[in-house]
């Protein structure tokens, strides 16, 4: 109704500032908004409540009128958080309920939360998913299935199509084909299983030959060789000092030694984290070597009912054992040095001259005579040729 001036008494209407009218709401309450939208509509309530306040007030009326207005921006504004934060919530409940990290996907639900709040995130997404799916058509995955009767060999269904091929067995004879061998060799190779131990067995015989030498150089080739064998595929092709740095799961007090000996010239380690590293080695290796021999055995086991050697389609590792300190050396009895000539190497004695008549008596036997030196014998027989003997 118009609000009157008490002073002049004449009636005069107070309109508030245009811009200070709320923005439109959606036609239901259940309509969501999408997040920018939201975003705007939050900032069209925070210029008008700043217009509205900066507006000059000719009178208490129209102060009243004002300050009313700003109540209602208040409102708007504080619902307008509340509606955002929930749409931010949904999106993140989306994600979280509906989304598969494996595949790239989300469910029917989830995509209509995020169609509603983010729809170009969403029209992304399901383009995404759609070049996925038809790449999966094209390709598929072979998984095995029980020879049908009356055939030979590993049969495979893929899993999109329904096609089915066989390795292994033949069309008119029981040996199986050269390619057939060739095939699960690769997919013995291909393993990850295989792949850790093709690296980690020339890593390990490192790390056990460093160990022998006592010296700062073989210290610091241990810390480098363990810190490849916790990640053999991954690392090996860095720098040693980056392969340390890169090996997350290498336990700390091993590190902490690489950085003594790196930071530290002439450093050594303890006989104690010695041993320790090689525990450590072992047991990292160890999981390497019974997970090579699931899979081998699997593709063992195809090959021996195939006919197939499995020697043709498994490689082999020869054996891979924990490392063993070598014994103390005796000191009556100290290792050959293989840079130096065997000087227990006996050559060809000479032969022992026929004894003169009436010579038993002083005359050595053949078995003394091996036992003379090379210096006695010459002078021995050099006496018997100046008596004329």
């Amino acid at each position: 109704m118009p609000a009157f001036q008490p002073r002049l008494q004449i009636p005069q209407i107070i309109t508030p500032p245009i811009s200070a009218q709320p923005a439109p709401t959606p036609a239901s309450t259940g309509e969501a908004r999408t997040l920018d939208a939201l975003m705007q509509r939050q900032k069209d309530i925070a210029n008008s409540q700043q217009q509205t306040m900066q507006m000059p007030v000719a009178s208490n009326e129209q102060g009243m009128a004002q300050l009313a207005w700003a109540l209602v921006n208040g409102l708007r504004g504080r619902k307008a958080e509340r509606d955002l934060a929930s749409g931010q919530r949904e999106v993140a409940d989306a994600f979280r309920t509906g989304f598969d990290p494996k595949t790239g996907e989300m469910t029917s639900d989830a995509m209509g939360v995020l169609a509603a709040r983010q729809p170009e995130l969403a029209a992304k997404m399901a383009v995404e998913a759609a070049s996925a799916r038809r790449a999966e058509l094209k390709q598929g995955t072979w998984d095995p299935v029980p020879t049908p009767a009356g055939e030979t060999g590993q049969w495979f269904r893929n899993s999109t199509t329904g096609e089915t091929k066989k390795v292994g067995g033949g069309t008119d004879t029981t040996q199986p084909k050269l390619s057939d061998i060739a095939a699960l060799r690769q997919d013995v190779i291909g393993d990850a299983a295989y792949k850790n131990m093709e690296q980690a067995q020339p890593i390990w015989q490192s790390i056990q030959d460093a160990a022998t030498r006592d010296t700062p150089q073989a210290d610091l080739n241990m810390i480098v060789g363990l810190a490849k064998l916790f990640d053999p595929t991954s690392v090996v092709r860095t720098q040693e000092g980056e392969a340390v740095k890169q090996t997350g799961d290498l336990p700390t007090e091993i590190y902490s030694q690489y950085a003594y000996l790196t930071g530290q010239p002439g450093a050594r380690l303890s006989d104690e984290i010695r041993q320790g590293m090689l525990e450590e080695g072992w047991s990292r290796m160890k999981s390497y070597v019974d997970a090579y021999g699931q899979t081998a055995k699997t593709y063992t086991d195809i090959a021996k009912r195939h006919g197939v050697l499995p020697e043709d389609i498994v490689p082999t590792f020869g054996a891979i054992k924990p490392y063993e300190r070598p014994a103390p050396e005796d000191p009556n009895n100290p290792p050959a040095d293989p840079n130096k000539p065997d000087r227990t190497v006996t050559t060809e004695v000479e032969p022992l001259p026929p004894a003169p008549a009436g010579s038993e008596a002083w005359y050595p036997t053949p078995e003394e005579w091996k036992n003379w030196t090379p210096e006695s014998r010459a002078r021995f027989i050099a006496t018997l040729k100046g008596t004329g003997q």
